[in-house]
């Protein structure tokens, strides 16, 4: 019985090290844009919502590089379109911020929230805005996107230069002081 379960660890083990080796050339097999090899490995098993050492799966890759063809099929081999990496970015902010108009019409059309934010409450909008992706701003704002809280409060009218002012505190730290408007 002893042997027996020793056989199953190690048959375990090895699995378990197959499996992450093939799930590591899923994840170079989309960075190299490489849709047979990825169709294969998906085909064979391997994870399509396994992470990498940033939490990044497959899916945030091809995302930040725009490559449709690996988007939809990993889409079909049920990876999860919301999954969040290390920073909480999903792969429709990753895209938006890299400016790739049609993985963010794909992504969001295989039914990605277009409002989620990260950790920092940047969404798919914040990025598009912040790196002047316009054609990927607009088509989020004509779904009514939400911005996140920074941007909201930028596009308040608060943030004024003529409505606030600046303290310095004892301990060195900057305060924004917003006037009163009446």
């Amino acid at each position: 019985m002893k042997n027996l379960s020793l056989c199953f660890l190690s048959l375990f083990v090895a699995y378990s090290v197959l499996c992450m080796n093939t799930d590591t050339r899923l994840h170079e097999a989309v960075d190299n844009n490489n849709v047979e090899e990825v169709l294969t490995l998906l085909e064979n098993g391997c994870d399509p919502n396994l992470c990498d050492k940033n939490k990044d799966t497959a899916l945030h890759r091809a995302a930040r590089k725009g490559y449709l063809d690996i988007i939809e099929v990993l889409i079909q081999n049920n990876a999860r379109i919301d999954l969040r990496n290390r920073l909480d970015d999903t792969p429709l902010i990753e895209t938006a911020s890299e400016g790739h108009l049609k993985a963010v019409k794909l992504l969001h059309k295989k039914g990605a929230d277009i409002h989620a934010e990260n950790r920092l409450g940047e969404s798919a909008l914040y990025w598009a805005r912040a790196f002047k992706h316009t054609d990927v701003e607009n088509y989020l704002k004509d779904r009514n996107a939400r911005i996140g809280p920074f941007l909201e409060f930028l596009d308040s009218g608060i943030f004024d230069p003529e409505n606030m002012g600046f303290h310095l505190n004892d301990n060195g730290k900057v305060f924004i002081v917003i006037k009163d408007r009446h």
